[in-house]
């Protein structure tokens, strides 16, 4: 077996000044600066399954569990994404370059955003967990079919925003809601309004009021409401971020482990 050894020694100077990062002040900064944050850790979901499972398999492979899409559709844990978040926890994060663009295509309008969150080594954040901006707010907008069940379920949960205006305090949640009839055309004057013909419950869910104003079984509405931001870790600038420090460790070279970075991306 051939091997490289260093001289570590060779042209070491002891004159030379050495800069070392100072973890605790990077804690700091998180600590004073950073947002509030409900983080919830992702893990990969029991429910995977391999092609042969579904009575397929291909002649001469060698079947695998990493397949696309060999997730159990029928899972009532992860509703067939593969994922299950658990373990939420509140913690500081910094908040960085949060921007997104609306992009129109084939398949219609599509909303991409994104942020970067630095948050303690302790953190570790990872593919796919989720985080969420417990005290900040965007407006969401999104189409529903109204089932069966007159309590519904936004892609996020709907929270009330208290507003200090000209005419007085007013707390809303959702800001905007219009029907469709069962062509799918929009049916003019059709708003609803909240308070009015429908109400939100704690759990950020809409109730309607069951009567002549509530959308038939089937048709579609649109609404525009308010939510807390919610990302989901979709790539690490650093997959590693550690260091060696030997600022007041007695010329003990000791491995430091330094705030970690990802980029996320909204779920809208």
């Amino acid at each position: 077996m051939t091997t490289f050894p260093i001289d570590e020694n060779l042209n070491k100077r002891k004159t030379l000044t050495r800069a070392d990062f100072k973890p605790e002040e990077f804690r700091r900064l998180i600590i004073q600066k950073g947002l509030n944050v409900e983080w919830s850790q992702s893990a990969q979901c029991p429910c995977h399954q391999k092609s042969t499972q579904y009575g397929l398999d291909l002649r001469d492979v060698v079947d695998i569990d990493a397949t696309p899409g060999s997730n159990n559709q029928s899972c009532t844990v992860c509703n067939g994404t593969g994922l299950i978040h658990h373990s939420p926890q509140d913690i500081k994060s910094i908040v960085t370059t949060a921007k997104g663009n609306t992009e129109i295509g084939e398949f219609g309008q599509y909303r991409k955003d994104e942020a970067k969150f630095t948050t303690q080594p302790e953190h570790l954040l990872s593919y796919g967990d989720r985080l969420k901006l417990k005290d900040s707010v965007l407006v969401i907008r999104e189409t529903l079919t109204k089932a069966a069940s007159n309590t519904v379920s936004a892609k996020l949960p709907i929270i009330q925003r208290t507003l200090s205006l000209a005419t007085g305090t007013v707390t809303i949640g959702v800001i905007y809601c219009h029907l469709a009839d069962a062509n799918g055309l929009a049916i003019p004057e059709a708003v609803r309004i909240e308070g009015t013909h429908f109400n939100v419950d704690n759990q950020g869910r809409i109730v309607w009021n069951g009567d002549a104003n509530t959308p038939a079984i089937g048709t579609r509405y649109s609404i525009s409401y308010y939510a807390n931001p919610t990302y989901v870790i979709i790539d690490h600038p650093h997959s590693v971020r550690d260091t060696i420090n030997l600022f007041k460790t007695n010329n003990i070279p000791i491995p430091t482990a330094l705030p970690v970075q990802a980029y996320a991306r909204l779920i809208v």
